[in-house]
């Protein structure tokens, strides 16, 4: 495991067309890599980090 991922969080991302939700890694810039896909199955790219009441910020 690199450095990048060791810094990376695991987190849960929505699809903003379709809300569908993944497992993702989100860096300390912010950016979102999916795990195990790189877009969602509808073609639209564009996932959101999940938030809600117990979301854990540090």
């Amino acid at each position: 495991m690199s450095k990048h991922e060791d810094e990376a969080q695991k987190t849960v991302v929505a699809c903003a067309e379709c809300g569908d939700m993944y497992v993702a890694r989100i860096s300390p810039d912010g950016s979102i890599r999916p795990v195990g896909i790189v877009n969602c199955t509808c073609g639209e790219g564009d996932l959101n980090q999940v938030r809600n009441e117990h979301s854990i910020e540090q």
